[in-house]
């Protein structure tokens, strides 16, 4: 018995120690949600211009198409919960920012965080992750690590093509390539890698419909739509802005035309509504709207609602135009 217990407590060792060891490997491998707060951290003294909002962002701005030093911190599925609790934890560190730059879209308004106990899918994996790498540590006024202290161990929130991804980087040799290290440091520096990937107008027009459909409608029981939630947030991020003498950009990115033709609205009366209630009730705020502009192209868009690589490139360099001729000067 004796002997068994001992073999027991080593094989119990060496089990602790390997998941130890691929925790480690899950927390060292280079991620976007890791490297765009760790980017932050490192330039947030000297950026002028922060992006903010979910895919669209993370998409569609292109940090090196401005005049004034910008970065990316948007990420898909990020809900403005999380931009404003970025925001409030960096902006006193931005002695530099002039504008923040947020996108909204058709259906966020209308699409609050949930509670923690109903999330599903990247919104569950996601805020994992800012609750690991970003500090986030309550939603909705409950505490992620003692609702479930199972949150705050990456092997046991990760599905395995992640492990597969973690031990194809180290034991290939990825981890320790320049080529790899070269990529990280950009990204590092801009929050932005692009995406160069196109789709014909064929794709595009069948895919418009079906994400419109998808994103169609969020209302409540009573047929009434409710952005209240939401709403509050995006407030926030513009007056505590306002309180430092900066400007905020709420933006509608572009996209593919049968999405536009095919979306409720009423919906989307709804949100160009909020939007312009907060440029109306705040000076420092601005409201840019390419939802249906016709100077994108297929070869723009990587699918219906997001950016390519050239996508971001032209929505950037037109944003830069942008953002200087409506208010005259960020600098003001």
């Amino acid at each position: 018995m004796r002997k068994f217990l001992l073999k027991l407590t080593a094989f119990a060792a060496v089990l602790v120690v390997v998941l130890a060891l691929c925790e480690l490997g899950f927390r060292l491998k280079p991620t976007a949600f890791k490297d765009k707060y760790e980017g932050l951290e490192k330039y947030a003294p000297e950026i002028e211009i922060l992006a903010l909002g979910h895919s669209h962002t993370n998409e569609g701005f292109d940090p090196k198409q401005f005049d004034r030093r910008a970065y990316n911190m948007a990420l898909g599925f990020q809900n403005v919960y999380f931009d404003d609790f970025i925001l409030s934890k960096f902006i006193d560190r931005m002695d530099s920012l002039k504008c923040v730059v947020i996108a909204t879209s058709y259906y966020h308004f209308f699409n609050p965080i949930p509670e923690l106990k109903d999330m599903r899918g990247e919104d569950l994996f996601n805020t994992i992750k800012f609750h690991l790498y970003w500090g986030v540590d309550e939603i909705r006024g409950k505490k992620i690590s003692k609702l479930n202290p199972e949150y705050n161990l990456e092997i046991l929130n990760n599905p395995a093509s992640a492990w597969i991804a973690m031990a194809k980087y180290y034991l290939t040799g990825e981890a320790w390539s320049k080529e790899r290290i070269s990529a990280r440091n950009e990204y590092l520096k801009y929050g932005f890698g692009g995406y160069y990937a196109e789709c014909n107008a064929e794709f595009l027009d069948a895919d418009g419909v079906r994400t419109a459909i998808a994103h169609t409608p969020f209302r409540d029981d009573n047929r009434v739509f409710n952005g209240s939630f939401n709403y509050g947030h995006y407030e926030h991020i513009v007056k505590i802005c306002a309180e430092r003498g900066i400007k905020v950009a709420i933006m509608l990115y572009p996209t593919w035309h049968t999405y536009y033709e095919n979306v409720d609205e009423h919906q989307l009366l709804e949100t160009r509504r909020l939007m312009d209630r907060l440029a109306n009730e705040n000076s420092n705020c601005m409201v840019f709207d390419y939802m249906d502009d016709a100077r994108f192209e297929a070869h723009d868009f990587h699918d219906a609602i997001h950016l390519n690589a050239y996508g971001a490139e032209k929505m950037s360099a037109i944003l830069n135009e942008d953002i200087v001729i409506i208010s005259d000067t960020i600098d003001e």
